[in-house]
């Protein structure tokens, strides 16, 4: 079930609809007179957002972990040139254990 916020539903006919509430213009007012009005813009309120500390510290690690490499390319090097002379060697009991420990931290 579609819920239609703000009459914005992308899978009504017609399509979705975008609006930009500070781009439009002033609507105009026509009085008794016959003569067109703009209506003056409302004011902004004066709201402010404040974050808590840890959302401080959280900022601050997204923006190290972004400066990282995603994949460690020394790394990939090294196991690359095992597997190509034979030497990397898979230990089946360090396997099971660590997915032992991925079943701890999964239920």
């Amino acid at each position: 079930m579609a819920i239609d916020m703000n009459g914005i539903n992308p899978n009504q006919p017609g399509g979705s609809r975008s609006r930009t509430v500070e781009a439009q213009e002033p609507r105009q007012k026509i009085d008794s007179s016959g003569s067109e009005k703009h209506e003056a813009p409302k004011e902004k309120r004066g709201e402010s957002v404040s974050f808590s500390g840890k959302a401080k510290d959280f900022q601050q690690i997204e923006a190290n972990l972004k400066e990282l490499p995603e994949v460690d390319s020394d790394k990939v090097a090294k196991i690359r040139a095992a597997l190509e002379d034979g030497s990397y060697n898979v230990s089946s009991e360090n396997v099971a254990q660590k997915m032992l420990d991925m079943e701890k931290y999964i239920f």
